[in-house]
């Protein structure tokens, strides 16, 4: 007969590999995860740090019932029509309004600016760029009969305009519009096909309208006749895109008042703003 102390120590034994026998046998039940992110490790790849994850590869101290996968960005809408704001004359007292008025509607506009040698002038042509407008050369005189006496007076005229912008805003302008647009009136037929030529020479592409706004060519304009006009035409277009015609000259106190409508007006539409470029669809009328 084996002593008491044996007994208890065999049967002490038997449980030991009892208990280890059901563990080993038993499946193991983990529990069920959302999918998450892959773990990462190393130096997280492109010379990032690695996050830090637990066993379920989610990041440290976030629970999986609270992951879910980031939404997808929405659709960038290119097929809107466009409509590209453009202003002459300026930099004018009234330039001021209208680039407030832009930044309020988070529109951009093309402003074709004529020399202004005072402080407040270089102020506006340097605005104008810092805010993500377009500037353009429209001529530094915009005096129609003595530019369109020929091609040397244009250019002399176009090219100290373009000093004055690559001096004022350290960028160097390469659109730009005529003074009465490319069918003036003015020049000749043979002035206006030299002057055409030598400022293509130049690296500038011009830009006419084909939408106008009318507020130039009255001389009292009506603000509710300059919404109706721009709103009217932009559309008949088809969705194409609108170039329109404005001024900021500082008796066009009508333009800066029907600008919020304007740009309300062709929101509603669908329109989205851009500013000219040389790779802008070319509105021209003549080339």
């Amino acid at each position: 007969m084996l002593p008491a102390t044996a007994v208890t120590r065999a049967a002490g034994v038997v449980l030991f590999l009892s208990v280890l026998l059901l563990a080993y046998t038993l499946p193991a039940h983990a529990p069920v995860l959302k999918p998450g992110p892959p773990p990462t490790g190393g130096d997280g790849g492109n010379g990032q740090p690695a996050i830090v994850t637990g066993r379920s590869g989610l990041p440290e101290g976030e629970r999986a019932e609270d992951w879910e996968p980031p939404p997808p960005p929405p659709p960038k809408d290119d097929n809107r029509p466009v409509a590209y704001l453009t202003f002459d004359d300026g930099p004018s007292s009234l330039t001021p309004q209208v680039l407030d008025i832009l930044r309020r509607y988070d529109a951009v506009a093309t402003f074709f600016v004529v020399g202004n040698p005072t402080p407040s002038g270089h102020l506006m042509y340097q605005r104008i760029v810092a805010e993500g407008h377009a500037i353009g050369n429209h001529t530094y005189s915009h005096q129609f009969h003595q530019i369109y006496r020929s091609a040397d007076a244009f250019m002399e005229d176009f090219m100290r305009m373009h000093r004055l912008l690559e001096a004022t805003t350290g960028q160097t302008p390469n659109i730009m519009r005529y003074p009465g647009g490319s069918l003036n009136g003015i020049a000749t037929r043979e002035v206006m096909a030299e002057i055409i030529r030598r400022v293509r020479a130049a690296g500038y592409v011009h830009f006419d309208w084909n939408v106008d706004s009318g507020d130039a060519r009255f001389a009292d304009p009506d603000v509710a006749g300059i919404i109706d006009r721009v709103l009217t035409q932009a559309p008949a277009w088809g969705g194409r895109s609108a170039v329109i015609l404005m001024h900021d000259s500082m008796t066009r106190t009508a333009t800066v008042e029907a600008l919020p409508a304007i740009l309300e007006g062709l929101i509603k539409m669908g329109y989205r703003f851009e500013v000219l470029s040389p790779e802008a669809p070319l509105v021209q009328h003549r080339r």
